[in-house]
C-alpha cells in the first residue's frame, strides 16, 4: 500500500494470492464534509474496469469510460449482493 499523495491513496494486491492483481485508487475528502461522495477508480491486470461513486443515497458504477452510471439505491445494492451469495 502506498502513502498519501494529494489526497489519493492506492491499495494494491501484492500478488501473494492466486487472484488477479487489482488496483483501487481511493479519493477521500481530507475533512468530513456532508454531501461529498467517495470516488473509486478500479483497475485489473488488463486495465481500467470502471469507476465507483459512493454517496449517501446511492452507489453508482461507471463501466470503463462510460459517462452514464448504473445507479443502485443502497437497498437495491444490498439485495443484489445478497442474491450473489
Amino acid at each position: 500500500m502506498s502513502g498519501f499523495e494529494d489526497g489519493l491513496t492506492t491499495f494494491r494486491d501484492d500478488g501473494e494470492t492466486e487472484m488477479a492483481v487489482h488496483e483501487i485508487d481511493l479519493q477521500l475528502p481530507r475533512v468530513d464534509v456532508s454531501g461529498v461522495d467517495v470516488k473509486l477508480v478500479i483497475h485489473s491486470d488488463y486495465g481500467r474496469l470502471g469507476r465507483l461513486r459512493i454517496s449517501k443515497g446511492s452507489i453508482d458504477w461507471y463501466p470503463k469510460y462510460a459517462k452514464t452510471p448504473r445507479r443502485l439505491t443502497w437497498e437495491q445494492f444490498a439485495d443484489l449482493m445478497e442474491r450473489r451469495r
